[in-house]
């Protein structure tokens, strides 16, 4: 119950000097807190210190409850990531469609814009070629020609 006290009490000893007690009585400290990664750790130190099968048989003990943590992980957070995943390249999907429709609006409206401007073009010429054969009629009407008359300059007073 007072793990936290016992590893730090080990890890006063092990400041001293490498002690193969200490390695594995902080390892089933740090086990029983959770900390299967810490545990592992110690009891490998303490396996390369000793020949003793408890500490092997622990430490093997320890290295199934980490696979099995680290399944138990996999399996509780692989769907959240695998479904991240799935949302992350929908939405890309779904932003390059939108890229690609805003893409074709903007080269239909410049298509729309040029025929505008074509167009205006076209009834301007209409327009003035109107308003020259307007101009022709109201003159041939008035009698006046094409040609200006021409004005003896010797005879206008200053």
């Amino acid at each position: 119950e007072r793990f936290d006290e016992a590893i730090g009490l080990c890890d006063l000893v092990l400041a001293e000097e490498p002690n193969v007690k200490a390695y594995y009585r902080r390892a089933a400290g740090k086990q029983q807190l959770g900390d299967l990664d810490g545990a592992y750790e110690d009891l490998k130190l303490a396996a390369q210190m000793s020949e003793d099968a408890s500490v092997r048989q622990q430490l093997a003990k320890v290295q199934v409850l980490r696979q099995k943590r680290k399944e138990q992980e996999r399996q509780a957070y692989g769907g959240v990531f695998e479904k991240m995943r799935q949302q992350d390249e929908e939405r890309a999907k779904k932003e390059k469609e939108a890229e690609e429709r805003r893409a074709k609006e903007a080269q239909k409206e410049a298509e729309e814009r040029a025929k505008e401007a074509r167009e205006m073009e076209e009834r301007m010429a209409v327009e003035e070629a109107a308003k020259d054969k307007a101009e022709a009629a109201v003159d041939s009407l008035m009698g006046k020609s094409e040609e200006p008359e021409e004005v003896d300059f010797r005879s206008v007073r200053l």
